[in-house]
C-alpha cells in the first residue's frame, strides 16, 4: 500500500509540474468522491500548486466576507457592532487578517499595534462551517 500511494503522489507531482493546479488522491470509499469535490474538507488528500490556505491580510474586497462572518455573533451581542464604514477603514490600515481556504473565508482577527511589544485581538471571529 506504502508503494501504491507513493506512486499516487509522484504522478501527482508529475501532474502538477505539467501545469495542472491541483490534484486529489481520494480514498475507495462510498461517498468519498463526492465529499471530495462538494464538502470544504473534502475526504482525501489534496495536493496543490497554488495557494490553497492561508493567512493574510484582509483587502478590500474582504469586507463583505468579514462582515458577514461577524454579523451573527454582533447581533447575539458576542460582538461589539462594527459598521461597514468601520470596518472598510481598519482593513484598509491593515488591521484585519483573513484566513482562507480558495475564496472562502473561514475566520478574521483584527489586530492592532500600538507599540513594538502592545497590540490588541480583536474580532476573533470562526467560521461555524
Amino acid at each position: 500500500a506504502e508503494f501504491v500511494v507513493g506512486g499516487l503522489c509522484k504522478r501527482c507531482v508529475e501532474a502538477l509540474s505539467s501545469g495542472v493546479n491541483r490534484a486529489h488522491l481520494v480514498p475507495p470509499a462510498p461517498g468519498a468522491l463526492l465529499q471530495e469535490l462538494y464538502t470544504l474538507d473534502g475526504a482525501g488528500t489534496l495536493i496543490a500548486y497554488d495557494v490553497y490556505d492561508g493567512i493574510r491580510i484582509a483587502t478590500a474586497a474582504d469586507v463583505p466576507g468579514i462582515a458577514e462572518l461577524t454579523a451573527p455573533l454582533e447581533e447575539q451581542g458576542v460582538l461589539i457592532p462594527r459598521p461597514l464604514h468601520e470596518l472598510t477603514r481598519d482593513v484598509h490600515q491593515g488591521f484585519y487578517y483573513v484566513l482562507t481556504r480558495d475564496a472562502n473565508i473561514l475566520a478574521c482577527a483584527m489586530l492592532k499595534r500600538y507599540a513594538l511589544d502592545c497590540a490588541e485581538l480583536g474580532c476573533l471571529v470562526v467560521s461555524p462551517r
